[in-house]
């Protein structure tokens, strides 16, 4: 184009930068310490350490001689075999992931002379925390130009290279529960007149903080009915922080569940590069007059220091664990009611940025006639802590899950949002409820063996063959369940065996050729409906998961029969924004349990699984041969309507999405917390409580209100 010019670029590459902050950590007669700091920002792969006699620095990572370092991206060593009285310069170069090398970071030192006096010993005091070690303030030495400290093995015989330090002290972090070490310090002299000071060394060992609220004499945990324990007075404080970002402290438990009577070990952690001051607040959800939670306990202040390793990432599998100290032990008094827990780790004088950690607390002594079970696995496998989940992410997808790390965000997973609501609008009614976790139900704990009704919320996606075996014995005892959400009993997650209690690994594969157990039957972690497993979740609920990213109103049937007496209630009524996320519906193609019905029907499109494919959602009952009865409500977007906390996720607000997906209905957008929704939902809601509290509920199923479902 006339009156332009084409001008051509150069690119050139930035240098890595050089390391930055040389100081002197020792300075002895044969003898050099040396501490620096990487170049942040930079994917460190390799450092040089290089050395010259007199006041050249080396300028290559080719010149002088090679110093040994620990590591390969270390940022400290100490150089020995040194004359005494003699100037030495050294150049620490930094190699990136691209070959790039920094510039020389250059420092010349002095080893000291022989005939040098060593400055007076130090004072040093040390207060061992879990995981780590505080050394105390310390007065200056005459003479010293700094000073450093070094971590060593109990007999001070394998030191780290030491670390530069203030008068001020530290928190040296990193290190292991019960291991005893020899923290040494010293005052660094100039190397001619004078050398370092004398060693002053003392020994600590970092313990678990324990955590013991006072306590009574009662067996198991307190005699209170759900009932009474609801008239106590509660608050909001169990509610998530309105700030955005991760908490200051993140945290996970040692077991997902603990009897009243037990201890779990708590493993705290921060990426603060010093320690949080911390105190451990312990909520009870319930209704609480209305509050949905009550404190409980809150803890004396425990400091979390930042773990020596934040992540661990298994190549092959992508794995994720946060292996980290056991920071406290919480031994849970017999004077708490059993229940659903939130165990807020709020840092001192900054409430906003709190995390926390979800617990069920149970009664070893006393069951009831009903139990909720808490999806854990499912929190686990959506879980992004760490960069990876059992679903897509731009680093990969965990074929293999670790119950040892935090949950992402606020940390309570879907508890505040999933199980929460029917936990709460239980206990209003007054409902005497055991909590469970998965991995309780695997192991086929006493509370399940003794129930009339096993009820599970709204999304319980992830079951273990020990929990579907459980679940299905007690249903031919006459055990009643219901299911208040949808996509249950999905995938197959297969437990690796724990010698230390239950399970804490999740083998979830899906549908990986790379799987070593997709031939088994008991091992193939892929779907219950599939081959080799051929187990499909419709034989247990009657209907089974159909369709996603669905929002649509809740048609009410013609008879409204047991389940829909509520004074709003009316034949044909739609209820907006019940039939949301996630939907069951019977499948022709699949085995029906025989007299199963459907308490009401939506059909619609679902494109998502193919053009013009028709899909639904519906509310089954089954009669079982033991005489119990299953319910599954066939929609995630239930539970919420029993607090008013339904929201709409962003992807059902997309204008272009809408245009694409007609089982979308643009109408229920503004509406999921309808008022006539909420009544109608809770009203139904009651009455499935009470007929599952029914022994042997399956008169229920058979109301011929309700039409048998195609198949049945």
């Amino acid at each position: 184009m006339s009156g332009n010019r084409l001008v051509q670029a150069r690119f050139v590459a930035n240098p890595v930068p050089p390391a930055r902050g040389v100081v002197v950590t020792e300075r002895l007669r044969t003898a050099i310490g040396l501490f620096w700091t990487n170049p942040p920002g930079v994917s460190v792969t390799r450092v040089i350490v290089r050395r010259a006699i007199g006041t050249r620095a080396p300028r290559q990572p080719t010149a002088g001689v090679g110093v040994a370092i620990l590591g390969p991206r270390s940022s400290a060593v100490v150089d020995s075999g040194l004359k005494a009285g003699t100037r030495y310069s050294y150049g620490i170069f930094v190699h990136d992931q691209f070959g790039h090398v920094s510039p020389a970071a250059r420092i010349t030192v002095r080893t000291a002379n022989t005939r040098a006096k060593p400055l007076a010993t130090p004072v040093v005091t040390l207060t061992p925390e879990p995981g780590y070690v505080v050394l105390g303030a310390f007065p200056r030495v005459r003479g010293a130009d700094g000073y450093s400290y070094a971590v060593c093995s109990p007999t001070a015989a394998v030191c780290m290279p030491p670390v530069p330090v203030t008068p001020a002290g530290t928190a040296i972090t990193g290190l292991h529960n019960g291991v005893s070490y020899v923290i040494k310090l010293v005052a660094i002299g100039d190397g001619t007149s004078t050398a370092d000071s004398r060693v002053a060394s003392r020994t600590a060992v970092p313990v678990a903080t324990p955590l013991s609220p006072p306590d009574t004499t009662n067996v198991g945990c307190a005699p209170t009915s759900i009932a009474t324990e609801n008239t106590k007075p509660g608050g909001t404080g169990w509610q998530q922080p309105a700030t955005i970002g991760a908490p200051l402290v993140q945290g996970y438990g040692q077991y997902t569940s603990v009897a009243c009577g037990g201890t779990i070990g708590l493993y705290l952690g921060t990426q603060s590069p010093t320690p949080v001051p911390v105190q451990v607040e312990v909520w009870r959800l319930g209704d609480y007059q209305g509050t949905g939670g009550r404190l409980v306990w809150t803890s004396p202040t425990l400091t979390v220091a930042a773990p020596g390793t934040w992540e661990t990432v298994a190549s092959a599998t992508d794995e994720v664990t946060a292996p980290w100290e056991e920071t406290a032990v919480l031994a849970v008094p017999h004077s708490w009611t059993q229940g659903l827990y939130e165990l807020r780790l709020v840092p001192v004088g900054n409430p906003s940025a709190a995390g926390a950690i979800p617990l069920v607390i149970r009664d070893a002594t006393r069951t009831t006639a009903m139990v909720q079970v808490v999806a854990t696995n499912t929190d686990q496998m959506y879980d992004t802590w760490g960069g990876h989940s059992a679903y897509s992410t731009s680093t990969g997808i965990s074929t293999v899950v670790s119950l040892n790390r935090p949950y992402d965000g606020f940390g309570m997973a879907q508890v505040l949002s999933e199980e929460a609501p029917l936990a709460q609008f239980a206990e209003k009614q007054g409902l005497d409820t055991s909590y469970l976790t998965d991995p309780d139900l695997d192991a086929g704990n006493p509370e399940i063996r003794a129930a009339t009704a096993i009820v599970v919320a709204s999304h319980s996606e992830y079951w273990t063959p020990g929990m579907r075996a459980n679940l299905e014995a007690a249903i031919a005892r006459g055990v009643n369940v219901a299911f208040f959400g949808a996509n249950s009993i999905y995938w197959h997650a297969v437990p690796v065996p724990s010698s230390t209690g239950p399970y804490r690994t999740l083998d979830i594969w899906k549908l990986n050729p790379k799987d070593p157990n997709a031939s088994s039957p008991t091992l193939s972690s892929t779907m219950w409906r599939m081959a080799p497993i051929n187990k499909p979740e419709q034989a247990v609920m009657g209907e089974q998961f159909g369709c996603t990213d669905v929002l649509e109103p809740l048609t009410l049937p013609t008879h409204l029969g047991w389940i829909f007496n509520d004074k709003n209630a009316s034949a044909g009524l739609q209820l907006p924004g019940v039939i949301y996320q996630e939907t069951d519906t019977p499948d022709p193609g699949v085995p029906m349990p025989a007299g199963t019905r459907l308490a009401a029907s939506t059909t619609f499109a679902c494109p998502q699984r193919g053009a013009g494919y028709q899909s639904g959602s519906s509310i089954a009952l089954v009669p079982e041969p033991g005489g119990g009865m299953v319910v599954d409500v066939g929609t995630r977007g239930w539970v919420c309507l029993l607090n008013g906390s339904c929201v709409t996720n962003p992807v059902y607000s997309s204008s272009a999405l809408l245009q694409v997906d007609p089982d979308i209905a643009t109408g229920a957008l503004a509406a999921r917390n309808d008022p006539v929704a909420e009544s109608v939902i809770q009203t139904a809601t009651s009455n499935i409580l009470n007929a599952v509290l029914t022994p042997k509920a399956a008169a229920y199923a058979k109301d011929p209100s309700y039409p048998l479902a195609p198949g049945a």
